[in-house]
């Protein structure tokens, strides 16, 4: 079972809706209790998340195959089984929980969909709005912050050891995360050697123009995922998520170690040339970069915690 079929599920899920408001009937009520039920005894959050593991299939990745629509139970499953990890290391299918008042009880329960650059999480979640938290009666996507998250469970996805992102298409004037990793990718190739400021501006501009031309793609100036990203990266994706899996030194000619090359080039970690080939130079470079984050462990491979922080977390 992959966390992509699993979230893709429940982002299909996207307001929906209590219908009618306040009245705590919806369909992972109905699913859970077996019949329709109303009123303020049938609050959904945890009974939405179990139901999309039993829609995925995967109901024994939720507490152990149990029903479960209470928020600390699920929270003692998670610690019980060893299941619990850092909220720094949250990734795509995580099961997150939230204690608004800070008393050490679990109030709510979602899905992450991933890290912000703000150190922010993005999570799905059932029951929720902006009005009320836990009690809101829709699905949707949500931004917290750690003061709030009083725990992480991986479920034990068959695909653990692979990092994924996401890209969008970007233009001048837009800023962010992408462009950023734009700047980067232009800059390790010599076409950018403007600030790494995460501003699309013309400098930036002018270098993709000039590297579409080359690459024989439609020379727009924009940045998009249609031809660009794959062209840039040499990456596949999976589930609408670019996949990049582990490497370590004897890798030779991988997609894998294409984009961290980059990334690390730009960076000044690595100097030599971009070959797809995990050799000594790219291995320094790893090195390199794991030391000066001072939050990882300094192995040389580009494991998944690592090409979190090199792509992901910025």
């Amino acid at each position: 079972m992959t966390a992509e079929k699993v979230m893709s599920i429940a982002e299909s899920f996207i307001n929906t809706h209590e219908d009618p408001l306040g009245s705590n009937n919806v369909i992972f009520n109905t699913d859970y209790y077996g019949v329709p039920v109303y009123g303020s005894a049938y609050p959904w959050c945890c009974a939405f998340v179990w139901d999309i593991f039993r829609m995925a299939g995967a109901s024994q990745l939720f507490y152990n195959g149990q029903r479960t629509a209470y928020c600390p139970t699920v929270h003692s499953w998670g610690k019980s089984a060893g299941l619990i990890v850092d909220y720094y290391q949250a990734k795509y299918g995580d099961i997150v929980l939230f204690d608004w008042d800070g008393d050490g009880v679990a109030d709510h329960i979602g899905f992450c969909e991933n890290l912000n650059p703000d150190g922010s999480m993005a999570t799905l979640e059932g029951n929720t709005s902006d009005s009320s938290h836990s009690n809101g009666g829709w699905v949707l996507y949500r931004t917290r912050y750690k003061a709030n998250i009083i725990a992480v469970i991986r479920p034990q996805y068959g695909d653990e050891n692979v990092f994924r992102f996401t890209t969008n298409d970007i233009q001048l004037g837009d800023r962010g995360i992408d462009v950023w990793r734009l700047q980067m990718s232009m800059k390790a190739r010599g076409y950018y050697a403007g600030d790494i400021d995460r501003y699309y501006g013309k400098d930036l501009e002018a270098g993709v123009c000039n590297w579409q031309r080359k690459a024989g793609l439609p020379v727009t100036g924009k940045f998009g995922n249609r031809y660009d990203w794959p062209t840039l990266y040499g990456l596949e994706k999976s589930g609408g998520f670019w996949i990049i899996h582990p490497t370590k030194i004897g890798t030779m000619h991988s997609k894998d170690v294409y984009m961290p090359q980059q990334i690390l080039k730009a960076s000044g970690y690595y100097t030599g040339a971009l070959d797809w080939d995990f050799g000594a130079l790219t291995r320094k470079g790893v090195q390199g970069f794991q030391k000066a984050t001072k939050k990882l462990t300094v192995n040389g491979e580009l494991d998944v915690p690592t090409l979190r922080w090199l792509v992901g977390d910025k």
